[in-house]
């Protein structure tokens, strides 16, 4: 079986993206062969996520993006993924450029986005749950977290803590291991979670995220970068607007609209490039 695809980065997380404007290929496909299709499209390295960018069935969105992982694991949002999904779907005339946001639906949840310059800016709702200071058990290791759902599970981790009366730089944390223990644990069966660590410095936020579904660290995580700053922005509610540097060292902005310490809207800004096109061959 033949595969189009276009690799596309959305601050240094790279994603196979699939035009299915024809409908040449079912979701079900795309999920049996995600591994496939992640290792195989991108020579340079394996990809982290398929978007397959689709027409709306809804006749006031834009278009309609499915997100899935290498594992074939899907239903979740991913904010990268999001940006670059706006960005192929304009350049593929799916929509024109227009001074009104930009409509478009991920799993059945409508989210809105709007073309600033040379980024993007995907706006999301209010975090669907908000547990800070839970605690996580290991047999040898204690550690303490937010968890918090912004269209993906993020469990939030102050590196300042965790490594405190060690030696470990950011850098060179290993966030695999602690990863792992984290997302397979028994509080967040069956599905688990991504992991965040981060360090504040000179005001801006250093992140490092182990993604579910990716199983690895990654080169950037949109939802993670805003699980972040919400997790920093209710420890200083006076702060709200955020600059994320994650592993790749491509910026993403984050901004939080709260009344009175309730958030009410969360905008994810960031860049976003074509990397090239590439036909794939899987055998069915």
């Amino acid at each position: 079986m033949e595969f189009e695809v276009e690799i596309m980065s959305g601050a240094g997380n790279i994603f196979s993206v699939i035009d299915n404007r024809e409908r040449k290929y079912p979701p079900n496909l795309i999920r049996k062969y995600s591994n496939q299709i992640c290792t195989k499209s991108y020579p340079q390295n394996k990809t982290e996520g398929i978007l397959l960018i689709e027409p709306s069935d809804e006749p006031k969105q834009d278009f309609s993006v499915k997100f899935f992982n290498p594992d074939g694991s899907f239903g979740m949002m991913c904010g990268n993924g999001g940006r670059c999904a706006v960005a192929f779907a304009l350049e593929k005339g799916l929509f024109q450029p227009k001074n009104e946001p930009i409509k478009f639906d991920v799993w059945g949840q409508e989210y809105s986005a709007e073309i600033i310059g040379t980024e993007i800016k995907i706006i999301f709702p209010p975090p669907k749950l908000i547990i800070e200071n839970k605690k996580i058990e290991t047999e040898t290791q204690h550690f303490l977290g937010d968890l918090i759902d912004v269209g993906s599970p993020h469990f939030i981790v102050n590196f300042d803590i965790i490594s405190k009366g060690t030696n470990t730089n950011f850098s060179n944390y290993p966030i695999t291991e602690l990863g792992r223990l984290i997302r397979y644990h028994k509080d967040f069966l069956p599905d688990g979670t991504n992991v965040d660590i981060f360090k504040i410095h000179n005001d801006q936020i250093f992140l490092r995220t182990y993604e579910r579904g990716v199983e690895a660290e990654t080169g950037a995580c949109g939802t993670g970068a805003i699980a972040t700053a919400v997790s920093v922005f209710l420890k200083n509610p006076n702060r709200n607007s955020f600059e994320i540097i994650p592993t790749s060292k491509e910026k993403l902005k984050v901004v939080i609209l709260h009344d009175d310490k309730k958030i009410k809207e969360i905008d994810l800004i960031g860049g976003f490039k074509f990397l090239g096109k590439y036909k794939i061959y899987i055998d069915d």
